[in-house]
């Protein structure tokens, strides 16, 4: 029994860690959402701040 088959897809994809965890399609589509929540949430305290003081 081998498993050149699939030793060789895990060889073929062992990369850098960070271009690794870049080409993940998941985790960048999580990373846009998630930042651009964080900015919205951002611009609206922002905004909300900014509208009180004056």
């Amino acid at each position: 029994m081998s498993f050149n088959c699939h030793c060789a897809g895990v060889k073929k994809r062992q990369t850098g860690k960070a271009e690794g965890i870049m080409n993940d399609p998941m985790f960048v589509e999580t990373l846009i959402i998630s930042s651009s929540f964080f900015i919205i949430a951002i611009i609206l305290i922002a905004s909300v701040l900014l509208l009180e003081n004056g």
